[in-house]
């Protein structure tokens, strides 16, 4: 599940890699993502390989919950805290012309 919200952001962002690694490099370059979220990123896309794939690896209660945690704050970085952010700036600019 929280590698298919990676997967839906670098859709939303049209990534050019099909890959997931290669998606959160080109959401990095396109400075969608800052380098502590690429790491978040990262992390989530590795623990969801072991999930995706047959291998003998678990992963803990715990770890889990962290990374539910990390993409639902990647989500809201990307989608919610970015958006404030650049209306904050707008509206500062707008009362500095008035």
């Amino acid at each position: 599940m929280c590698g298919t919200v990676l997967e839906a952001i670098c859709s939303e962002y049209a990534t050019k890699h099909k890959v997931l690694a290669g998606g959160l490099k080109d959401l990095r370059e396109k400075e969608v993502i800052d380098n502590r979220i690429y790491e978040w990123g990262e992390a989530l896309r590795k623990h969801r390989n072991i999930g995706a794939h047959a291998t003998h690896e678990t992963i803990s209660r715990e770890d889990a919950k962290d990374l539910l945690d990390f993409a639902g704050a990647i989500c809201q970085y990307v989608f919610v805290l970015t958006n404030k952010f650049e209306t904050f700036m707008k509206r500062k600019e707008t009362s500095k012309k008035q």
